[in-house]
């Protein structure tokens, strides 16, 4: 009997490690089979991407030289309308004129998207310090009637792309300058933020934004403020991502309502630049 039952137990250990063994077998076929169709599917989506990035491409390139035309014909038209002195219809073609104007800008920030999406960064030392001042500056000469207090800490380098850095900072310095029209004075500053690697803060007292609605500030057509006082296409901060994913960075925003905004790029350790 004890025999039997020696053998009984050999037969059911033996039955157990081969069915162990069996499973073994299925699980890392099952994982490579997984494997296979995630690559598979990554794949597909990838080149979905990119396929529909490069149709954005071909589209605002093709719609650019049309555009540009209408827009001409319509100022074209606006001059020989005035000289008719009928005020009803020159006010409907300056509505008519606008919208044409603000489709071509919804355009060429869309091409801009699609730019940079495909680019591959020149990287350099880019001193974001003198790049904000040109931006700020450049803003104050179109608007000299506004009272803007701007401060830019000095000796914010970073080794970048210099001509995707400064789109950034011309979408990000000119939300702030736009979104404070109604502070006097308004009050902008970019500065270093607290971070492992470098992190830059742009900082206004404008009129900020719902908390909640700080995730969806990134994607397109996402626009602060549906207010007519503030123009735009709500591109602008897609743009802005997309130069940061470019960099390997990322970008975020804190606010409130009525009391302004702080957007942080924050750059991976390694891309400041080295001390001589």
């Amino acid at each position: 009997m004890a025999l039997a039952g020696g053998l009984w137990l050999w037969r059911q250990g033996m039955r157990s490690l081969r069915i162990a063994q069996e499973q073994k077998v299925y699980l890392r076929e099952l994982n490579e089979s997984l494997d296979e169709q995630v690559q598979a599917r990554t794949q597909r989506l990838m080149q979905t991407i990119e396929d529909l990035e490069s149709f954005n491409r071909m589209v605002t390139h093709d719609l650019k030289s049309p555009l540009s035309g209408l827009v001409l014909g319509m100022e074209l038209l606006e001059i020989q309308v005035e000289k008719t002195a009928d005020p009803d219809l020159l006010t409907r073609v300056k509505t008519l004129s606008e919208c044409v104007s603000r489709m071509q800008d919804l355009v060429m920030d869309l091409r801009e998207l699609a730019l940079i999406s495909g680019r591959i960064p020149a990287i350099q030392e880019v001193d974001l310090s003198h790049h904000a001042a040109l931006v700020l500056g450049h803003l104050a000469q179109k608007e000299p009637q506004r009272k803007v207090l701007w401060g830019i800490e000095p000796g914010l380098t970073v080794c970048g792309d210099p001509n995707l850095l400064r789109i950034a900072l011309e979408n990000l310095l000119g939300n702030a300058w736009k979104y404070t029209l109604d502070r006097d004075p308004a009050e902008i500053r970019v500065q270093r933020g607290p971070g492992e690697g470098l992190a830059i803060e742009i900082r206004d007292n404008g009129t900020g934004f719902d908390p909640g609605r700080a995730d969806r500030l990134f994607q397109p057509f996402q626009r602060l403020h549906n207010d007519a006082r503030y123009p735009g296409h709500g591109i602008g901060l897609s743009i802005v991502k997309r130069v940061m994913q470019r960099h390997n960075g990322q970008i975020s925003a804190t606010g409130a309502p009525g009391q302004g905004a702080i957007f942080r790029l924050e750059f991976p350790p390694g891309l400041e630049p080295k001390e001589p």
